[in-house]
C-alpha cells in the first residue's frame, strides 16, 4: 500500500514527463531534472519516505513481544543517510572519481563526498533506527560501499545519530558485482547462519532487497539513480 502511494505522489510530480512519454516524445531530460529537484526540495520525498518507513515501523512493533535474536537490515545511501549534496552538485550524473570542493557546485567525486563524511541522516529511517534499539532488535547495515571507506562511514553514522550496530558489511574493495543483490543476499544469509531472525530488510535499490534471508522488505523511493 505505500509503495504504491509513492508511486502516485512522485509521478504526479512529474506529470510533464508522463505527457511527454504518452505523446510518443522522449522526456526531456532538463525538464525531468527540474521536476526531480522539485520532489526533493518541496518535502515530497521526504514524505513519502516517511510513509514506507511508516509501514516498517508498525511492522516492528508487530514483534514486540516475540522471541528468538531479531534483526533488522539497514542499507546506507539513500536509505539511513542521504548524498543529496553531491547528487544535485553533479545534476544526477554519477561521477565517481574526482575531487569534491566547490559544493553547492559541481563536479563532485562521490568518493571524495563519501570521503568527507558529511551525509544527513534520513530522518525517518533514524526513526526507526532508534525504534529497533529500543526493542533489543539487532541492527545490521549492508552497504554497497567498499571497505576503503569504512573509517568515513563509521563517522558519518555515528555524527548523523546511528550510534550502535551489530555489523557494518562493506563490499571488498576488489568487489564489483554485476548486482548488488549477488554481494547482499549472501551477506543476509551469513546473518541468518548466527542465529538471526531477519524481520524486516530496508533499501532504497530492489537490488537491496534481492534474494530471501528476510521475513519483510520495504522499499523506499529513489528516484535519482539505480544499482543494478
Amino acid at each position: 500500500m505505500a509503495a504504491a502511494l509513492v508511486t502516485i505522489c512522485f509521478w504526479t510530480s512529474i506529470a510533464s514527463a508522463q505527457a511527454a512519454t504518452a505523446s510518443g516524445n522522449p522526456v526531456n531530460v532538463g525538464q525531468y531534472e527540474i521536476e526531480l529537484r522539485h520532489y526533493e526540495e518541496s518535502g515530497q520525498y521526504e514524505r513519502d519516505l516517511a510513509a514506507v518507513i511508516g509501514e516498517a515501523k508498525r511492522y516492528l512493533a508487530q514483534q514486540e513481544n516475540r522471541g528468538g535474536k531479531l534483526a533488522m537490515v539497514l542499507d546506507i545511501d539513500e536509505t539511513s543517510l542521504s548524498n543529496w549534496p553531491a547528487i544535485s552538485a553533479n545534476d544526477f550524473a554519477r561521477i565517481l572519481d574526482g575531487p569534491c570542493y566547490d559544493l553547492p557546485h559541481g563536479p563532485c567525486g562521490l568518493n571524495a563526498w563519501l570521503t568527507m563524511a558529511r551525509d544527513r541522516a534520513i530522518a525517518p529511517t533514524l526513526k526507526l533506527y532508534r525504534q529497533a534499539r529500543k526493542q533489543g532488535v539487532a541492527i545490521f547495515f549492508i552497504t554497497g560501499r567498499h571497505e576503503g571507506l569504512r573509517d568515513a562511514t563509521v563517522r558519518n553514522l555515528h555524527d548523523a545519530g546511528y550510534d550502535s550496530w551489530s555489523d557494518l558489511v562493506m563490499e571488498p574493495d576488489c568487489l564489483a558485482p554485476a548486482s548488488a543483490a549477488y554481494f547482499k543476499a549472501p551477506a543476509r544469509g551469513k546473518i541468518v547462519a548466527k542465529g538471526y531472525t531477519i524481520v524486516l530488510n530496508v533499501g532504497d535499490q530492489a537490488s537491496d532487497l534481492l534474494g530471501g534471508y528476510a521475513e519483510r522488505t520495504f522499499k523506499l523511493p529513489n528516484p535519482f539513480y539505480v544499482i543494478p
